[in-house]
């Protein structure tokens, strides 16, 4: 029998927790914009204060037993320590074991304009202190991050945090590197282990840009140079799996094209419409 979460040791109900500290984690989406729809779905998400307090996953897990509510309340006070310096003037609540569930109870959504108790617990701070505010700075912002729309983030710490950013042009034409080598680098250079790069997609005017992390395309193009200066592995497997890396060739005559982000959905886009929406970039 499977051992229940509120079973597990404190240190790894920590590391669970961990995962789903974002403030849009609840709404189980990727938070990496792969495709068009999956862009247009993070950009519209914009829950309030409200909408929150009841549907972030550390409300759910604090509602199901004493052992999660005391699990996740030491985890979000853990989250609120390590950034009390971006928290500002929002004060960090000071609960006491014993009288926390009650305040709680007393401070719910909808009850609060019937009590003077103004404290509150701390998932609930950490929902108010990471709500339309930077993760990283604490400066008010509606804007979020380029490579994980589910926290937000100012432009000056999206860079620091995650790294500057080239577009899918740049890398092709500054860095030489062919849309296949950095979708699908095991098919070109079968036996080193390379993983895809990461990318993210964003709306600039109107256009859907990829984005790629510049440290990524930068080693990954340092990696060419060294192995394949004549780009030989890359004509060949352009030549066997298309230019996305789009065939994957199966038993016989037999030939399965998928996309290089997932399976195609209804709604998302095609190879075609893949290849429009970005010459513009």
């Amino acid at each position: 029998m499977a051992p229940s979460l509120d079973s597990l040791p404190a240190d790894v109900q920590y590391l669970v927790l961990s995962y789903l500290s974002k403030i849009l984690s609840g709404y189980a989406l990727d938070g990496v914009p792969r495709t068009g729809n999956m862009l247009e779905q993070l950009v519209q998400l914009a829950p309030s204060t409200g909408q929150l307090m009841k549907t972030h996953p550390y409300q759910n897990l604090a509602a199901t037993c004493k052992q999660l509510r005391v699990a996740v309340e030491g985890y979000c006070r853990h989250l609120l320590d390590r950034h009390k310096d971006i928290i500002g003037e929002r004060r960090i609540p000071e609960l006491e074991r014993d009288n926390w569930e009650s305040l709680a109870s007393k401070n719910a959504f909808g009850k609060r304009k019937n009590t003077k108790v103004r404290r509150e617990t701390y998932r609930n701070a950490w929902i108010r202190a990471t709500n339309e505010h930077c993760v990283w700075c604490g400066k008010r912002s509606k804007r979020k991050a380029v490579f994980d729309m589910l926290v937000f983030c100012c432009h000056q710490c999206d860079e620091r945090a995650y790294g500057k950013k080239t577009t899918k042009t740049a890398a092709i034409q500054i860095y030489g590197l062919a849309p296949i080598i950095w979708l699908r680098p095991d098919l070109v250079y079968e036996g080193y282990g390379l993983l895809p790069l990461k990318r993210a997609m964003k709306n600039v005017s109107g256009v859907l840009a990829t984005y790629l992390l510049q440290k990524e395309v930068v080693t990954l193009a340092n990696f060419v140079r060294e192995h394949d200066p004549d780009k030989r592995k890359v004509r060949s497997a352009v030549k066997k799996y298309g230019k996305l890396g789009q065939k994957i060739h199966g038993n016989g005559d037999d030939t399965e094209f998928i996309l290089f982000w997932d399976v195609l959905l209804p709604g998302y886009l095609s190879e075609t419409d893949y290849e429009s929406s970005n010459v513009s970039e």
